[in-house]
């Protein structure tokens, strides 16, 4: 930051081309702790780790007898076997009751109890459609809260993947009740004990193990009873320092214990954030605003403690099944986000935002090869400006410096996205014009600190921070209607019952409380979204049948598409001057996008067969309707650098001007001209 510009002789500190800055990009303790990277750390950092939680508990408890009370470290006699038949003795039958063995169909895996060696063998010949299956399952159970449980098994398999096992709800939403864990399989037997108390009184509840790829795998001496040593080794002294640190897995310490411990996490990070920050600007001199980490990734008190709070969304980001980033095992969930609405992206953004803070998006995407993708900037366009949000950063838009490649290079890469780029005029009038209004009420959510640690110690899985309004209460899909937010700084509290609207379970059409935004998901797997404002009116979705309203007397047909599903924008680029833009399936040439699992899964890859230029983009066959008074005179179809090409014909019926577009004018845009 100190380091100066040859050419202007100005510092990164004082150069105003650094709009803003972060200290650390998706990182916090409290994520690497969540996700166990800090549960085997060489020294010197376990030693230090361990010297710093020990100092909290130092401060807080002073003595070891102290902590024990506090901790409620006991120890409490087994109770009667839960799991039936998990000694593997006697042969019994897997059907679907108590024992269960979830499979995509009849060939993809066997399970068969083998009594002559008392373990039970599980042969997977194919992975599954979905990361959960093969699965297998003891159902039927009952856990009752702050009851203390002992679980444990003996585990090999012929290959190192790795397995995941939980305590869960059996039915939605399938929240963990005990312990969340994943290991490693070995050529050798290994045991794996785990001790927890019970998050919540309920009766279905199963146990599972789940990430089973092709191989063969043993199970053996499986065993949840209640009761077991809930304490400390006799060997552990607050005196001493030799109280170990907590992993997310060691459930088996009281609520007082773990809440010690994510308060502890907490605390590292708020002599983390803000430090960095005083550092940059009182001794640095930089003058940016500065932020930390994502609003997700760490504890939201401290981020608010900066200039302004980030977050980052993709929508069905790349996954590699064996090897992260590798080119050619990988695939995408080929979704429209249109469908989701009301469950994914925008509800878990809105409700993440810190009340009273400045706020920003620095990255989005909908990545390659979705074939959806231009849907993802107009609605998140849209959405920010009726939340009142900040600013927003499409990642990225290119990795390296091509100048006008003839292709799409990749995931994320925006440079050659043409189904997308062809609406962010659109999108730049949403943002910087101001077309979309703010939200007549906000619904703020009230989140203390204590709240916080709370809705951190509740969620046992691996991913502790994704807090939103669920975790306060409240329905994240009122973001749909209202804007939404969190008060962590106690200025605003929760907003009065009085003023929260209450939604319906089963709620599939959501409507701004400005009038502007409807989110339709009526009919399953054929939702859209509708922005209908004076300037700018967008349509993105599976197509209707009939005319689509967009206001002020305009309507709009589109016909066949690839996908049943299109994108369309229309703005006023200056007085008298729209700009139409539609896009809809879109590849490389010679692009080979294929199905990665089973013929009904959504599951796509390309592997590394981009394909080559030119980008090939689907003419999407559509009519406006205009009402007569707008005074439409002219219509032009425009090449690639927005020059007029050709004059559209148009039509009169009653009061309204009839303009058809069509692939067979090879572009994705028009001009309207008015009187």
């Amino acid at each position: 930051m100190t380091s100066n510009n040859p050419y202007t002789g100005l510092s990164l500190a004082d150069d105003p081309a650094v709009a803003m800055i972060e200290i650390n990009n998706e990182d916090s303790v409290l994520l690497e702790w969540a996700n166990r990277a800090l549960d085997d750390l060489p020294d010197p950092y376990a030693t230090e780790f361990r010297k710093q939680w020990n100092d909290w508990l130092k401060k807080k408890y002073k003595t070891t007898e102290e902590l024990l009370k506090a901790w409620d470290c006991r120890n409490i006699p087994l109770g009667d076997e839960m799991i039936p038949g998990g000694d593997f003795s006697k042969a019994f039958e897997i059907d679907g009751n108590t024992w269960f063995f979830q499979l995509d169909d009849k060939d993809q895996a066997t399970a068969t109890v083998v009594p002559d060696e008392k373990l039970l063998r599980l042969t997977v010949h194919r992975d599954g459609k979905v990361s959960w299956t093969p699965q297998l399952m003891v159902r039927n159970l009952s856990i009752k809260k702050d009851a203390p449980y002992t679980l444990s098994f003996r585990v090999r398999g012929d290959r190192p993947v790795y397995v995941h096992t939980s305590v869960s709800m059996d039915v939605e939403p399938w929240r963990i009740l005990g312990t969340s864990d994943h290991f490693q399989m070995a050529k050798e037997w290994k045991t794996y004990t785990y001790r927890f108390y019970g998050a919540e009184d309920f009766d279905k509840v199963r146990f599972n193990f789940t990430g089973l790829k092709v191989g063969t795998y043993e199970f053996a001496d499986l065993t949840l009873r209640s009761g077991g040593e809930f304490g400390l080794d006799d060997d552990a002294k607050l005196e001493t320092g030799t109280i170990p640190t907590l992993k997310m897995s060691d459930q088996h310490f009281s609520e007082e214990g773990r809440r010690d411990f994510w308060r502890f996490l907490v605390d590292i990070e708020r002599a983390y954030w803000p430090e960095m920050a005083r550092f940059l600007k009182e001794e640095l001199h930089v003058k940016s605003p500065i932020s930390g980490t994502q609003l997700y990734y760490g504890s939201k008190h401290v981020q608010a403690e900066l200039d302004y709070c980030d977050d980052h969304a993709y929508w069905n980001h790349p996954s590699w099944p064996e090897r992260a980033w590798d080119p050619t095992d990988w695939y995408i969930h080929n979704r429209s986000l249109v469908n989701w609405a009301d469950t994914e992206i925008f509800t878990q953004l809105g409700t993440r935002r810190i009340a009273g803070k400045p706020h920003t998006i620095s990255e989005y995407n909908h990545p390659m090869p979705n074939q959806y993708a231009a849907e993802g900037l107009p609605m998140l366009c849209a959405f920010s400006q009726f939340q009142g949000w900040n600013g927003i950063y499409q990642y990225t838009y290119s990795h390296q410096p091509h100048g006008e490649p003839d292709k799409f290079t990749g995931y994320f890469d925006m440079i050659q996205q043409v189904g997308q780029l062809v609406h962010a005029p659109a999108c730049a009038n949403i943002m910087l014009r101001g077309d979309v209004s703010p939200a007549k009420l906000t619904i703020c959510g009230s989140m203390s600190p204590e709240a916080e640690i709370a809705a951190l110690l509740k969620v046992r899985s691996p991913w502790p921070w994704q807090m939103g309004f669920e975790s306060v209460g409240l329905d994240s899909r009122l973001a749909l209607i209202h804007a939404t937010a969190l008060d962590v700084l106690g200025e605003r509290g929760l907003t009065s019952p009085a003023l929260m609207p209450t939604l319906k379970d089963d709620q599939k059409v959501f409507v701004s409380d400005t009038g502007e935004l409807t989110w339709n998901m009526e009919h399953k797997g054929k939702g859209y979204f509708v922005l209908n404002t004076l300037k700018t009116k967008v349509f993105t979705g599976f197509v209707k049948d009939g005319f689509i309203d967009l206001g002020d007397g305009i309507g709009l047909a589109i016909g066949e598409t690839r996908l049943g599903w299109a994108t369309v924008t229309l703005t006023e680029l200056a007085p008298k001057h729209r700009l139409l833009a539609a896009s809809g399936y879109m590849e490389n040439t010679g692009m080979k996008f294929v199905k990665y699992g089973l013929e009904n899964d959504d599951r796509y890859t390309v592997n590394n067969n981009w394909g080559t230029g030119p980008v090939l983009c689907e003419g999407i066959k559509m009519t406006l309707v205009i009402p007569l008074t707008t005074g439409v005179s002219h219509v032009y179809a425009l090449d690639v650098s927005g020059n007029r090409t050709e004059e559209l014909g148009m039509n009169v019926s009653g009061a309204n001007t009839i303009i058809g577009f069509g692939p067979y004018y090879k572009t994705l845009w028009y001009e309207i001209v008015t009187e």
